[in-house]
C-alpha cells in the first residue's frame, strides 16, 4: 500500500525538488503562521473560517423553527454561478427546499464545473438538475466567435462524459465572426519499450509552447491557463531561461 500510495506522489516530489524546493522554504514559515493565527483565533472562540459558517447553518439551519423562518422571509432563492457550489452548499439548500424546488432558480455552466471552484463538484450540478422543476439551456451564445464555439463544442463532448446529464452544443449567434483555432504540434521520441509518464508529456508540451510564444511577433498577447498549477511551473522555468517576460 505504501509503495502504490508513494508512486502516486512520485512526480509531485519531482516537481517539488526541481522547481519549488526554494520557493517553498521561503513561503512555508510564513504560510504556516498564518495558519497559526487563524487557527488560534478560531480556536479562543472569537472567529469562523467560512467553512465554519457553511457547516454550522447546515447543522443548526432545522433547529427552533429556522427553515421555516428563512423560507417565511425569502420568497425566491436565486443562485449565481451554480457551477461553484460546494455540496454542503446544496446540502443547505435541500434543507430549505424540503423537496420543494420550486421557488429555486439556478444559473450556471457546468463546462466551467471542471475548475472546482471554491470546492464545486460537477455532481452537485448534475443532482440539482434533477430536482428543479425544468431546465433552459442558452444554446445562442454571444460572447463567443464561430469557431471557438465550434472548438469548445467537440472539446468538451469528448471530456464530459457525465452519467445521467448528456452534453448540450451551443450554437454561435454570428457566423460572421470566425475567430481562430490553432494546434501547436509537436514530436515525441520514445524508446521502442518507453512508457510516457505525465511528467514527460507536461515537458514536451511547454517545450511546444515555448516554441510557439518565441516565434509569435508579440508575446504580450498570448496568454496561457492551465487547470493545475504543477505543469505551469515547468513552462515558467523556460520562459525564465529565454528571458521571456510574463
Amino acid at each position: 500500500k505504501f509503495k502504490d500510495a508513494f508512486k502516486k506522489i512520485s512526480e509531485s516530489i519531482l516537481t517539488y525538488f526541481d522547481h519549488e524546493k526554494n520557493t517553498a522554504h521561503e513561503w512555508s514559515a510564513q504560510i504556516f503562521e498564518i495558519y497559526s493565527e487563524v487557527k488560534d483565533i478560531v480556536e479562543r472562540g472569537s472567529g469562523k473560517t467560512f467553512n465554519d459558517l457553511e457547516f454550522l447553518v447546515w447543522k443548526n439551519i432545522d433547529k427552533n423553527q429556522g427553515v421555516k423562518k428563512v423560507r417565511d422571509y425569502f420568497k425566491y432563492f436565486i443562485v449565481d454561478e451554480f457551477q461553484d457550489t460546494s455540496p454542503i452548499q446544496y446540502a443547505i439548500f435541500e434543507k430549505i427546499s424540503d423537496n420543494n424546488w420550486q421557488n429555486f432558480y439556478f444559473v450556471g455552466d457546468v463546462k466551467q464545473a471542471i475548475y472546482s471552484f471554491r470546492g464545486g463538484d460537477i455532481n452537485v450540478f448534475v443532482k440539482a438538475s434533477k430536482n428543479v422543476v425544468s431546465n433552459l439551456i442558452m444554446q445562442n451564445n454571444f460572447r463567443s466567435a464561430s469557431e471557438i464555439v465550434h472548438f469548445n463544442n467537440d472539446f468538451f463532448e469528448s471530456i464530459m462524459k457525465t452519467p445521467g446529464y448528456p452534453f448540450e452544443r451551443q450554437v454561435p449567434a454570428r457566423e460572421d465572426i470566425a475567430g481562430h483555432i490553432m494546434t501547436v504540434k509537436t514530436k515525441l521520441h520514445l524508446d521502442a519499450e518507453e512508457k510516457v509518464s505525465n511528467r514527460k508529456l507536461e515537458y514536451t508540451e511547454a517545450c511546444a509552447l515555448i516554441h510557439w510564444i518565441m516565434s509569435h511577433p508579440k508575446a504580450s498577447d498570448i496568454a496561457v491557463l492551465y487547470r493545475k498549477r504543477k505543469p505551469s511551473l515547468l513552462l515558467i522555468a523556460l520562459l525564465k531561461n529565454y528571458q521571456i517576460g510574463f
